[in-house]
């Protein structure tokens, strides 16, 4: 799935699944869960740290490509909304990758 760079919260919020806004004051990637929709899916938007350690000093994903090539590693598992979501997969050149 390819993913719908946003500019803005209400952007994000209404582009759906695999939508990604990031926010460089925080330096964080606020997005969609690609699974968002599906049964026991996340349905709210997720954030995660990104070329930093987060607020408890642990490692954060690595974002490179922004906008046109966003890439982020390691994956992304899970969305902290709902434990039954399960969503894994990875982000790379612009494209949501499930596992």
């Amino acid at each position: 799935m390819k993913a719908k760079i946003c500019n803005s919260w209400d952007e994000l919020v209404e582009s759906g699944p695999g939508a990604v806004m990031f926010n460089e004051a925080e330096s964080r990637l606020l997005f969609v869960c690609p699974n968002a929709g599906a049964p026991d899916a996340c349905s709210g938007v997720c954030n995660i740290p990104v070329n930093k350690t987060d607020c408890e000093g642990k490692p954060a994903w690595q974002m490179t490509g922004w906008p046109d090539a966003v890439t982020l590693s390691p994956s992304v598992y899970n969305c902290a909304h709902s434990q039954k979501c399960q969503w894994h997969g990875w982000l790379r050149n612009g494209e949501w990758v499930s596992v």
